[in-house]
């Protein structure tokens, strides 16, 4: 049956703590609008009681990368036409496109056992993964269309890949994939470190990345579905192709 975990006191003391603050740390550093900050904290709860501090504190280090991508060389990509709108700030929407795959995870993540864990991380890793590919990759002057790599187009553009975005990519899945075999351990003894469980996640973080490239070249670019529609769709195939070779195969 479904429910929440057994928790100590204290960490769930020190896991609204953490997100009362972030609440309001978000607000002073415009990260989120007032609606996305609700919606964060909604879900940051789930992850924190259902998955644990260790998972939440994941999130957060994704929440750290995407903002620390979206701020850099900033004025740069506003005179190229490339950068966020509201100077980065977030809303609803890509919460949620970006945070409801791992919170459901973390909502089923008593049953998953080990192969929640290497979902949530790959959830996150492709979150990263594409999140710096387009906040870095942008500055690139050589961008090509993903699914026809002889077709040069402009930065920004729904589909389009660089070697420097890519690296960011590369990069984001990375260090996600190692944060949490170093972290969620401490959390969850029975999720080993080793190298598979380093792999998975990043693999298909950095894979799930490149369906997001793919579905912004066709679906997107059609009008079939947004740019939230595209994060939340490759996040959940990257997750669900982790999990589900994890499983079948360790």
């Amino acid at each position: 049956m479904l429910g929440i975990p057994q928790r100590s006191q204290e960490e769930i003391i020190f896991v609204l703590f953490l997100l009362i603050v972030l609440f309001f740390l978000s607000f002073r550093l415009k990260v989120l609008d007032k609606e996305g900050n609700i919606f964060s904290f909604i879900l940051g709860l789930v992850v924190g009681l259902f998955g644990g501090l260790y998972w939440l504190i994941l999130l957060l280090t994704f929440v750290v990368l995407g903002f620390i991508g979206t701020k850099f060389k900033y004025e740069t990509k506003k005179k190229r036409g490339v950068a966020e709108k509201r100077r980065g700030k977030r809303g609803w929407y890509n919460v949620l496109a970006n945070g409801l795959i791992p919170a459901i995870i973390a909502f089923f993540s008593p049953q998953l056992g080990t192969t929640g864990i290497i979902m949530y991380t790959t959830s996150l890793a492709v979150a990263t993964s594409d999140t710096l590919a387009s906040e870095i990759g942008v500055l690139s002057d050589d961008v090509y269309l993903i699914i026809n790599p002889f077709k040069r187009v402009k930065p920004g553009l729904d589909g389009g890949v660089s070697l420097l975005g890519q690296g960011a990519a590369f990069s984001g899945a990375f260090l996600i994939s190692l944060i949490s075999l170093l972290l969620i351990p401490f959390g969850n003894p029975e999720f080993e470190r080793n190298i598979s469980n380093f792999l998975f996640p990043f693999f298909f973080g950095f894979i799930g990345c490149q369906i997001d490239s793919v579905l912004g070249a066709t679906l997107e670019r059609e009008g079939y579905i947004g740019k939230g529609g595209v994060n939340f769709f490759s996040i959940a195939l990257g997750s669900l192709l982790a999990g589900g070779l994890y499983h079948l195969f360790l």
